[in-house]
């Protein structure tokens, strides 16, 4: 999903909201990435800190989210807004200018940017509705190994059925 809260447009009801660049984030495929249950917060993106080699990290689905707001050129730090005047007016100006005057912010020098914003997105997965293995481990399966940092060996072994099939066979065996 991708919104500019620097542009707003008026519906159908009179207000204005941020315009809307793309799809809704519930309509989209998660994105999977390693996570140790840190955040990064910096002021292009908000999301997982984590990696392959971090023994507490797990891989988690996301939904991104990218979003165009008002930064401070001077600080590079993400302004906030008050929602109440573009809401009103379309005036985006008008509610950054209005949150910084609530939280003290005298000087200020609002420019346009992007920030990418992953959002977990396991809260709506049921026990009926989860992935099961071979969702993820199986060629063009819902993963993206190489993205995550696996080898092209370590993906062909983790998405080779033949030796899933192995390891369950030995596992009966050692359970007779």
């Amino acid at each position: 999903m991708a919104k500019d809260f620097t542009r707003w447009t008026q519906g159908e009801d009179g207000f204005f909201e941020p315009t809307t660049l793309r799809m809704e984030a519930n309509e989209t495929t998660p994105v999977y990435a390693w996570y140790n249950r840190t955040v990064a917060n910096t002021p292009t993106f908000i999301g997982p800190k984590g990696s392959r080699g971090d023994r507490q990290s797990r891989i988690y689905p996301f939904k991104l989210y990218e979003g165009k707001a008002y930064f401070d050129r001077k600080t590079g730090t993400l302004l906030s807004m008050d929602f109440a005047p573009p809401m009103a007016t379309g005036n985006t100006l008008a509610g950054v200018a209005s949150a910084a005057k609530t939280l003290g912010i005298k000087e200020y020098d609002p420019v346009p940017g992007w920030q990418t914003i992953y959002f977990g997105s396991s809260h709506l997965v049921t026990k009926e509705k989860a992935l099961s293995c071979a969702n993820c481990h199986a060629p063009n399966g819902a993963l993206n190994f190489k993205s995550l940092g696996y080898t092209d060996e370590e993906i062909r072994k983790l998405t080779s059925a033949a030796l899933y099939f192995d390891k369950m066979a030995e596992k009966q065996k050692e359970d007779w």
